[in-house]
């Protein structure tokens, strides 16, 4: 999987509380349950803090708030996230470097493990799949998984050139991409999901 430096910008408890439209003790009991990730920097020993005060980057902050099904504020969400299963890295660079002022992030994952651990921690905007990547019947389970999301991603399936498994796929509610279309074709349907009229 493609590894991308994480954003360094943080909120404080108090900022995400506000943000949120919570006292900042919920905030507090979201990190304590684990539920909200966060880090600790180190206090002053003049306040009696032995653990230090709590931060959240503002990327995990926007992928709890679209688990929760919070509405992300204008301006906080820093980016969009497009997951590519089984696509080659020159798509994905050709792709990302099409992008990029569009402040697109471009990922890939080779494999359903690696595709799921992704979603988990970042939860994408779109996912686009070459299912004959994968063993076919992974490609079906791993995308009725992902539907059943409150905040589902639009999925995008690259048919194989025999359209084998078309039926299934089309009752998966996601959209079917005709086997021969270009990397550039499909980067047009994938920013027409992420910016729908």
């Amino acid at each position: 999987m493609k590894i991308r430096r994480r954003n360094k910008l943080s909120l404080t408890t108090g900022e995400v509380a506000k943000i949120c439209d919570v006292a900042p003790r919920t905030v507090s009991k979201w990190c304590d349950s684990g539920r909200l990730k966060h880090y600790r920097i180190p206090t002053e020993k003049d306040t009696g803090s032995k653990e230090g005060d709590r931060r959240v980057y503002k990327d995990d902050l926007v992928a709890f708030m679209r688990l929760t099904g919070m509405r992300v504020p204008a301006g906080l969400e820093i980016c969009s996230r497009v997951l590519l299963i089984g696509f080659p890295p020159m798509a994905v660079s050709l792709l990302d470097g099409i992008y990029k002022s569009e402040n697109i992030i471009f990922d890939s994952a080779d494999n359903g493990f690696d595709a799921g651990v992704y979603c988990a921690k970042h939860l994408p905007q779109v996912i686009a799949m070459r299912p004959w990547s994968i063993p076919a019947d992974d490609a079906i389970c791993m995308i009725q998984r992902i539907m059943l999301h409150d905040n589902a991603p639009h999925v995008l399936v690259l048919l194989p050139e025999d359209g084998h498994r078309r039926e299934s796929y089309s009752r998966l509610n996601c959209e079917l991409i005709e086997y021969g279309e270009t990397v550039e074709q499909i980067g047009k349907r994938i920013y027409a999901a992420l910016n729908p009229e």
